[in-house]
């Protein structure tokens, strides 16, 4: 939930900076977009693919017309998204302990108890996140408002680079009969159909033993390499060097250094308990 909160109010922190640092913020994050790009550069179409876009956007128009993926969302919160957010907002002894800035709790509390606490450090925290739940579909079908032309344009790059004109040509008479409109229009909608949610859910369980399994075998391949190094592991030279670099005092390094190596054993033990 923090999340959502953080990402919306980070445009309202970066408007209240000085100008010089918000320029400097913006720059920061142009270097990073566009180092993103880079990374995902595409080749241009060729002088046939590009023959093919007028074909391409009229298959394009059928299967995502105007709204189509902000209706999309709207089908993925309501029959996804909103009983999770319901579900995250119950309290619990573990979020109890992150809103009062602990790592733990100690006692065994009752679910009342946890109730009672979480209302004393926040009162409205069922109105709070009451709001936050009714005004997700809207701030999430704003933002499919406005990457919609963008996903458009590139999926019409995509049907013009891999499908054939006849193809295409094939789509587009599919689509005017009406079975196939009635695929074209369904289509995106299928995709957040309760079946297929179910099924992702059934899945989870597998996706999480195959992700137990491979952070296992990537522990085993690694077994031979020497753990990181601590503070104490260093020599004076090293430490001197680090404190220049980083511009950080012996101190926070060395705690730094403890934090993070307990960090690696906590996640270790848990991969072993999973």
């Amino acid at each position: 939930m923090k999340k959502w909160i953080l990402a919306l109010g980070a445009p309202l922190a970066l408007s209240a900076q000085p100008a010089i640092a918000q320029e400097q913020d913006e720059q920061s994050q142009d270097e990073v977009f566009a180092a993103m790009a880079e990374m995902f550069k595409v080749e241009p179409l060729t002088a046939e693919q590009e023959a093919r876009l007028p074909l391409a956007r009229e298959v394009i128009a059928t299967i995502m017309p105007a709204g189509a993926m902000s209706e999309m969302t709207g089908g993925m919160f309501d029959k996804m998204l909103k009983p999770m957010m319901e579900m995250g907002a119950e309290a619990t002894q573990a979020t109890l302990a992150t809103g009062l800035g602990v790592g733990g709790i100690d006692r065994a509390m009752s679910d009342e108890e946890v109730r009672e606490a979480a209302l004393l450090i926040d009162p409205v925290r069922d109105e709070r996140n009451a709001r936050m739940t009714q005004m997700m579909p809207e701030l999430m079908s704003n933002m499919m408002q406005s990457m919609e032309p963008i996903m458009r344009e590139a999926m019409i790059e995509i049907y013009a680079a891999n499908f054939t004109t006849k193809e295409l040509t094939d789509v587009n008479t599919f689509f005017k009969t009406e079975s196939g409109a009635s695929y074209a229009r369904k289509s995106l909608a299928l995709q957040q159909d309760p079946r297929l949610i179910a099924a992702v859910m059934e899945s989870l369980p597998v996706i999480m033993e195959a992700t137990k399994d491979m952070a296992l075998e990537m522990e085993a391949r690694m077994a031979d390499l020497p753990e990181e190094r601590s503070w104490a592991d260093l020599s004076a030279s090293e430490r001197e060097r680090l404190e220049a670099l980083t511009g950080l005092d012996a101190q926070t390094l060395e705690d730094g250094l403890a934090y993070a190596a307990k960090r690696r054993e906590e996640s270790k033990k848990s991969l072993e308990g999973f």
